[in-house]
């Protein structure tokens, strides 16, 4: 390859690469501004099933074990948190969801059928379909 080839190659993968990080930064901060931009929940609501069992606020503390005839989740709120502490299914994953606290964020149990949806007070919300 002659010198004047090796300079065009170089060139072009220096924009592809421009371009390459221009395009993630504008992922993370997307990423960022759509993260940050959710309003703290007022509610935590808790399905089992199909149907609302309890709607308990989240600036107060509240501990409770929801059973089934599928299994058991022990719902902890704390310091304006919500998590699950305790689930009898296998896989955990509700258990391992985190702390939530963000209106729309949830924790789901699909073997105990257990929902728990942080939600505001109402007011300026998009409904179900909406979001």
């Amino acid at each position: 390859m002659k010198v004047s080839a090796l300079k065009k190659l170089f060139i072009s993968h220096r924009f592809d690469l421009l371009l390459a990080l221009t395009v993630i930064a504008i992922a993370v901060g997307a990423l960022f501004i759509v993260k940050n931009s959710k309003k703290d929940g007022a509610y935590v609501e808790v399905k089992m099933g199909s149907k609302v069992v309890d709607t308990i606020p989240l600036d107060r503390d509240y501990e409770h074990t929801y059973e089934s005839i599928f299994g058991s989740n022990k719902l902890i709120i704390k310091d304006g948190k919500a998590y699950v502490e305790y689930a009898s299914c296998k896989d955990g994953i509700c258990e391992k969801t985190g702390r939530i606290s963000k209106v729309g964020e949830t924790i789901i149990c699909l073997p105990n059928e257990l929902f728990i949806k942080i939600i505001g007070n109402g007011e300026g919300e998009l409904d179900e379909i909406a979001q």
